[in-house]
């Protein structure tokens, strides 16, 4: 049942809310099977809430909207079971469930969503007796409330203040000794309810004399047998993300197939806070031992068969230094995806609509034309939401819509829609009929922009895919294609609907290394999961004949075969599969992508043609951010005979952004293209990473086969690299630098006598100051400055034109450290302010030693220092936090410029009390 209409005219004043949440009445929901239930609470009150589907007897504080219900634990028996952490106690904990949920469908009403989330710490972890101490909120053997938990109403929070219980021996002096000192660590907690997602709130305070270090880790218990995405990966294994791999969100989809419930987390966007370590693993393992260092195991099951482990997720925040009085804040979203949205506050803007669109085959009842093969529906909604969660109303409420090609508006829509005024804690919607374009197929994303009354505009896109149809339109020239179905007739001119005479088709075959072209028996049929090349000289319909979707289901997927060398493969399904869920096989053992390129079986990027670049040219992806689209060729290269084993069943809804993986970590790199009037190649990178040796590796990324004819080709060339030999896209070198890297490439064209422009786009911003790069023409000998110039031109013959790529780290003056001093910092008692000077940009150092040179405190590690006037402070206290009272220390900085060079300067310092 639809609860639209509902949105639109609950408006409950605070009194009312307040009066029901302490009388036991619903609000916004109802009980298992329908049945009200009942939920007390207020300012610092409890009562006992059968409401929802995990709080049982329990006595919770509790709140809900009409999408879902918030639960706090104080203490009773929950319905869902409480994991060890170590504890069972449900006290501080917090769950989440659905009370209309997704107004789609009333398949996820009065559901489980999350089940006793909670937040757990350390406190001085480097400590041995520290190292395997946890608080936990809520627990009554870690701390107390010192304020609350209390809800909210009018705010739609439940907020609480939490302190540190006990002592903790703390080194003094020497380190010889210790001393028992308070823990003085407070949390402040602060839950938000945000239309149909909860924005979680820890706030550390150190309430102590001296400085603390504290670490956490955010457990979320989300609905159990479901398949956990993120990214456009599926989760299958118990998987570890460490730092600089965690990602943005993940979600969950139950079933997979056909999603009643989706799920999401937010960890990077919208405020949140980026941990240091994510993991997906077993609910039990990962929440009792509570230790750190978890040690995922890869085999684990947690989606799929057989008998996959209940799953969990565990955030970890890495320890972080707090100086008295000092405060942390970490934040996290958790709830339902079925919306995408933005939750920062004051006001939630969402957008909703269909994921997916069906593929029927046959002729479409509701259109004059004949066709092949239709989309259903052929005309879907579109809804925007503005969830006011301010202490205002938002007034002159409107929302936007921009469709990309491909959708249209149905008549007698306009993409702007007012909405008026938004109460506080009520919702305003709108929506659109949109329809699809005949002969469109793929992901679409779309946007909608919202603007108010004093509120600032949001956007927020969403995506909807649509399946590969039997009709598609060309235009003149070359592309690179495939055909996402299976033909009772294979025959390549049957199969296509085209004159045998129209038929401009080709194929690379990997035993020859060369191309076959129509009607040579190679192309002579056409079969799903190939790539070919297509050009027709004129706009073309294909208008595919005796064509069928390849089936998907649960329990298999489509082998296709690979061969040694460069493979031209394609879709083999009328919907987006995303490549990094392919898996490979040599017959014996299966492999995920990653792990068969480093296995030495395939190289994991894909290339495609695009034909709208202007001119037309090749463009690569690495697997995070690439996926198998209907219609759409590419090059694999393969290092031995083996199977894509590409799963049937993925779910579309992932439309997660994925970092570049193209870029050099740890280093930099520059871009190369080259063009001519008719062709381009544009994306070639040389650069260099920290992790990276000079002879190959997988950073280093191969250039495919040339297309037949109107190309040009710049590829960087290496006979060094015995059977990784040949031309390249890619070249990433160790950013180990003694004076100078050369790189050498070619530049080759089928069309002698034009006119070849190089260009380096934006090389000033993404090359080091401190380095130079020159363009050596070999053929003339002339050089040219890649920072001065902005390309560089000839003329093509008919052999390939050889250049060098020189990089070459600057000559610097020597680097000098002067004027160091120290001296107290106002209103800082003990803290000292360290002034230098610096000559040159370096890396700084800045340590406290003792008289005999032992080390009492690091003030700095690998600061950026700039020439000229620097400041460090130095807050009085040693390794351990105990501030240094009186007495004489040595003010050590070291500085290392960028070719490595080291310089020191040390001053004494005399501490008084």
């Amino acid at each position: 049942m639809s609860r639209y209409g509902f949105i639109r005219r609950v408006a409950f004043p605070a009194a009312v809310l307040a009066a029901a949440l302490l009388c036991g009445a619903p609000i916004w929901g109802q009980g298992p099977g329908g049945t009200p239930g009942g939920g007390t609470g207020g300012t610092g009150g409890t009562g006992t809430a059968g409401g929802d589907p995990i709080s049982g007897q329990a006595t919770v504080l509790r709140l809900s909207n009409q999408y879902i219900v918030l639960v706090y634990g104080r203490d009773g028996t929950p319905a869902v079971v409480v994991p060890a952490a170590p504890d069972t106690s449900i006290s501080g904990r917090w769950g989440i469930a659905t009370t209309g949920g997704d107004p789609d469908t009333a398949a996820d009403d009065n559901r489980q969503v999350f089940a006793w989330n909670f937040l757990s710490y350390q406190v001085e972890p480097q400590l041995a007796d520290q190292a395997t101490k946890w608080y936990r909120l809520g627990d009554s053997g870690s701390g107390s409330y010192v304020v609350g938990p209390i809800v909210d109403l009018p705010s739609q929070t439940i907020t609480s203040t939490w302190q540190t219980s006990g002592d903790i021996q703390v080194p003094t002096g020497d380190g010889t000794n210790t001393e028992a000192q308070p823990a003085g660590v407070q949390v402040d907690e602060k839950l938000a309810l945000l239309r149909d997602m909860v924005r979680v709130e820890y706030t550390f305070r150190n309430t102590s004399g001296f400085a603390r270090r504290v670490r956490a880790r955010l457990f979320v218990d989300p609905l159990e047998d479901a398949a956990w995405i993120t990214g456009r990966q599926l989760v299958e294994f118990e998987t570890d993300y460490p730092d600089g791999r965690v990602p943005d969100e993940w979600r969950i989809y139950s079933p997979m197939s056909a999603p009643e419930m989706v799920v999401r987390g937010i960890l990077n966007r919208f405020g949140a806070t980026r941990p240091n370590r994510f993991v997906i693993g077993g609910t039990g393992l990962l929440c009792n031992p509570p230790t750190w260092d978890y040690a995922i195991n890869p085999a684990l099951r947690i989606y799929g068969t057989p008998d996959p482990a209940n799953e969990a997720c565990q955030a970890q925040y890495e320890a972080f230094r707090l100086l008295p009085g000092e405060t942390r804040t970490i934040v996290a979203y958790a709830g339902l995806g079925t919306a995408d949205q933005d939750p920062t506050p004051p006001y939630v803007l969402a957008a909703q609509g269909p994921k997916t669109l069906g593929f029927v085959l046959g002729d479409d009842p509701n259109t004059s034309e004949l066709e092949e093969s239709y989309t259903t529906p052929g005309t879907f909604t579109i809804r925007g939401f503005i969830y006011n969660c301010a202490e205002f109303d938002i007034t002159n409420a409107s929302l936007f819509l921009t469709l990309p090609p491909g959708l249209r508006l149905a008549a007698g829509e306009t993409a702007v829609q007012q909405i008026g005024t938004v109460l506080r804690m009520q919702e305003g919607a709108a929506s659109w009929t949109v329809e699809v374009e005949p002969g469109v197929s793929g992901t679409l994303h779309y946007t909608i922009t919202s603007s108010g009354v004093p509120v600032n505009s949001k956007t927020v896109t969403s995506s909807i895919e649509i399946p590969a149809q039997t009709r598609r339109s060309f235009k003149p020239g070359l592309s690179m294609i495939s055909l996402p179905f299976q033909f009772a007739n294979p025959d390549t001119a049957r199969a296509l609907g085209l004159p045998a005479d129209r038929i401009r088709l080709a194929r690379w075959q990997p035993d020859t290394q060369k191309y076959a072209f129509y009607p040579d028996p190679a192309v002579a049929t056409v079969a799903p999961g190939a790539g070919y090349w297509f050009k027709p000289d004129l706009a073309t319909t294909m208008k595919l004949q005796g064509a069928t979707p390849v089936a998907r289901s649960l329990s298999a997927n489509f082998v296709l075969p690979v061969k040694p060398g460069w493979n031209m493969i394609g879709a083999p399904y009328v919907y987006a599969v995303p490549w990094a869920n392919t898996r490979v096989s040599d017959g014996q053992q299966v492999l995920s992508l990653d792990e068969a390129a480093r296995a030495g079986w395939v190289r994991p990027t894909l290339f495609t043609y695009n034909p709208n670049l202007s001119p037309p040219g090749y463009e690569f992806k690495a697997i995070a951010d690439a996926s198998l689209e209907p219609w759409v060729g590419y090059w694999l290269r393969a290092d031995r005979e083996c199977f894509l084993l590409i799963p049937r069943v993925t779910a579309p809804y992932a439309s997660i952004a994925a970092p570049d993986q193209r870029s050099a970590a740890d280093g930099w790199r520059i871009q190369l293209a080259a063009r001519t009037r008719t062709a381009s190649d544009l994306f070639n990178f040389a650069g260099v990473s920290r992790a990276t040796p000079d002879g190959y590796d997988l950073s280093d990324i191969d250039e495919p086969p040339v297309p037949g004819e109107s190309y040009v080709s710049l590829r960087f060339v290496h006979s060094d690299w015995g059977r990784n030999s040949g031309f390249y896209t890619q070249d990433i070198r160790s950013d180990e630098f003694a004076g100078e890297k050369v790189w050498n490439f070619e530049v080759a064209t089928d069309k002698p006598g034009q006119d070849v422009t190089l260009t380096w786009p934006v090389v000033n911003t993404r090359l080091p100051r401190n380095f130079s790069a020159t363009l050596v023409d070999l053929a003339t000998g002339k050089r040219v400055s890649l920072r001065t110039a902005a390309h560089y031109q000839f003329q093509s013959t008919e052999d390939p034109r050889q250049f060098q790529l020189v990089i070459t780290r600057r000559a610097t003056n020597r680097l000098i450290i002067t004027d160091l001093q120290v001296a107290p910092v106002r209103g800082r008692a003990g803290a000292r302010a360290i002034n230098f000077q610096l000559s040159g940009e370096a890396a700084v150092d800045a340590r406290v030693l003792a008289p005999d040179g032992k080390v009492l405190s690091e003030v700095a590690t690998g600061a950026a220092g700039a020439p000229g006037r620097n400041v460090l402070i130095w807050d009085g206290t040693n390794r351990q936090g105990v501030r240094l009272m009186s007495g004489v220390v040595l003010v050590e900085v070291i500085a290392t410029d960028p070719n490595g060079s080291t310089v020191r300067a040390l001053r004494p310092c005399v501490l008084t009390r």
